[in-house]
C-alpha cells in the first residue's frame, strides 16, 4: 500500500479524477500511501483471464497493458467476460497502450479516454 510518487510523473493529474481522493490516500514526503480503510476493502487476486471463471461482481477492474498482447478475438472474449463480471456503473481501467475494439466500446462510457478509464453500465448493453 505504499507507492513512491516517482512511479508515475503525473500522479496528481491521474488521481484528480477521483472524488474525495484524500479519503483513500495519505501523502508522506515522496510516497502515496493507501489508507487502512482501502486496504481492508480491496482484495487483490490473481486471475487467468482466458481460463478462469469470474468469481463475483467487481466495482473496478484494472487491466493495464494486457490487451495489447492479445489477438482481437481473445480481446473481445476477455472484455465481454469482464463486463459481465462488473457491477452496474463499475470502472474499467486499461493501459495507455491498450485500446478497446470499436464494437466493445458500446459496453462502456468514456470517463477519461486519455487515461483509458471507462465506466460500464447495463444500460449500454
Amino acid at each position: 500500500g505504499v507507492y513512491p510518487e516517482t512511479i508515475t510523473d503525473k500522479i496528481n493529474e491521474q488521481l484528480s479524477y477521483l472524488r474525495g481522493v484524500n479519503n483513500y490516500i495519505v501523502r508522506d514526503e515522496d510516497d502515496v500511501i493507501l489508507t487502512d480503510e482501502v486496504k481492508q476493502k480491496v482484495e487483490f487476486v490473481e486471475h487467468d483471464l482466458i481460463r478462469d471463471e469470474v468469481p463475483y461482481k467487481f466495482d473496478i477492474v484494472l487491466c493495464r497493458n494486457v490487451l495489447i498482447y492479445l489477438k482481437r478475438d481473445h480481446e473481445r472474449e476477455i472484455v465481454t467476460t469482464l463486463a459481465n463480471a462488473m457491477r452496474d456503473d463499475a470502472y474499467l481501467v486499461i493501459g495507455k497502450a491498450d485500446t478497446l475494439a470499436y464494437d466493445l466500446r458500446k459496453l462502456f462510457r468514456d470517463v477519461n479516454r486519455q487515461h483509458r478509464i471507462y465506466q460500464y453500465s447495463v444500460l449500454f448493453t
